[in-house]
């Protein structure tokens, strides 16, 4: 019986083991989903912010073009030529935006301004046609997490500003990433112990309850039937219904009383 119960022992083990790693598995799935979730939702709210922002400083701009006064001011210090005015709206801009990774001036379907001065005087690219605010993935040769706003400024202008924030996403999933890696080590460490656990398990409770009540009942019976075989027929054997070996027990039982009967 001693390699039925090291298999048995060994089939326990894999299997308790199997049942804890699958906790395991399923927790920390549903931890890390939890925390992608956090991640997705304070990501969002990043975006959705620095989007808020871009959009009303170009409303503010649209505002302060359409106001007479700035109007007038606009006239007169920039002489009456309209391309200085625009150059003067430009460098404003790319100062209130913060030096964005691309901004552009367009005018009737032409760029009038652009931080590309080969686009210049040309007709707008179809990505600056776009009109509204825009999550982009890259833009120009670009790659990232970028924001493309098109908003207009008055009834002839309208800005397009593209704003990489990979840093900010970067900086606000950080802590995140960290979070994960850190239940990732935790649950290793709890599948390790879990092993542990399991041998122990299996060695300490398991293996002597199957000595006890398994392999020492069947060695036992194993034992007597050798003694009948061997001509024995005094061999006491205890017969009980309830027992699981209730059948083996008749059978060696009736074994014992028929050789008895032919000996007498």
């Amino acid at each position: 019986m001693k390699g039925e119960n090291r298999r048995f022992m060994l089939v326990v083990m894999v299997s308790f083991f199997i049942l804890l790693a699958g906790i395991t598995a399923t927790t920390l799935i549903f931890t890390i989903n939890s925390i992608n979730r956090n991640a997705d939702t304070s990501r969002k709210s990043l975006e959705r912010l620095i989007r808020e922002s871009l959009e009303e400083k170009a409303m503010e701009f649209s505002r302060m073009l359409r106001n007479p006064f700035i109007q007038d001011f606009f006239a007169r210090g920039m002489g009456g030529d309209p391309k200085r005015g625009v150059i003067a709206l430009f460098n404003m801009l790319i100062i209130s935006f913060e030096d964005p990774y691309y901004l552009a001036i367009v005018q009737n379907g032409e760029v009038v301004a652009s931080k590309l001065p080969e686009e210049i005087g040309k007709p707008a690219p179809g990505d600056l046609l776009v009109k509204g605010t825009e999550m982009l993935n890259s833009f120009r040769m670009k790659t990232g997490d970028l924001i493309m706003i098109s908003s207009p400024l008055d009834e002839k202008l309208r800005v397009v500003v593209v704003k990489d924030i990979t840093k900010e996403i970067q900086e606000i999933d950080k802590p995140f990433s960290q979070q994960k890696s850190r239940v990732l080590w935790v649950s290793l460490a709890l599948l390790g112990v879990f092993l542990v656990f399991a041998v122990l398990i299996a060695l300490l409770v398991i293996g002597p309850a199957n000595s006890r009540y398994i392999s020492r009942p069947i060695k036992e019976l194993e034992e007597k039937a050798l003694r009948i075989m061997d001509g024995d027929t005094t061999v006491e054997i205890e017969v009980d219904e309830k027992s699981d070996y209730y059948a083996l027990q008749a059978l060696l039982d009736s074994m014992r009383m028929l050789l008895h009967k032919s000996e007498q």
